[in-house]
């Protein structure tokens, strides 16, 4: 089991830039006086394995923070949306739902805009908008009359969780 302990014999913790250095060699990979990590191509996150587990080096920030990991149900968020950023003030506890308000834009975006697309069937713009097992959607004509609506409705269904992109 680990523990803040453990963390303290393998690394050192900096802060200011939310990361870990390593101390002391727990594989061949070790670089004693490196950053402990590498991105994970799959996701964007930073992970750590050490003493035959891998975690995420958000989830080691938190724990060895606050001295537990989240319960079940419960995602450490990224405020600025930087999956680098990992200083404990950059992350909040949230549950899943809130996360993915809090999301970014797809890169297959067409519109610049989370949550208006291009019906090609009806030829209008369409706003869809979920939160809280609520979908709220309306369809415009003209795509800047969309982006507005979906700006303001995602403030009011997203709250401080909505991201302007």
């Amino acid at each position: 089991m680990i523990s803040k302990e453990i963390i303290d014999e393998y690394f050192s913790y900096e802060k200011s830039k939310g990361v870990f250095i390593w101390k002391k060699k727990s594989g061949r990979n070790t670089k004693i006086g490196k950053i402990a990590g590498c991105k994970n191509p799959n996701n964007g996150y930073v992970k750590i394995g050490f003493l035959g587990k891998t975690y995420y080096l958000h989830h080691l920030v938190w724990f060895y923070e606050n001295g537990e990991f989240p319960e079940e149900g419960y995602v450490i968020d990224h405020i600025d949306g930087d999956d680098g950023n990992n200083r404990i003030s950059n992350l909040r506890l949230r549950y899943q739902s809130e996360n993915i308000c809090n999301s970014k834009l797809r890169k297959t975006s067409r519109t610049g805009v989370k949550g208006v697309w291009w019906n090609k069937r009806i030829k209008k713009w369409m706003v869809e908008i979920c939160a809280n097992g609520k979908r709220r959607t309306k369809t415009f004509f003209e795509l800047e009359e969309a982006r507005r609506y979906a700006f303001k409705l995602r403030q009011e269904m997203h709250g401080k969780f909505a991201r302007e992109f």
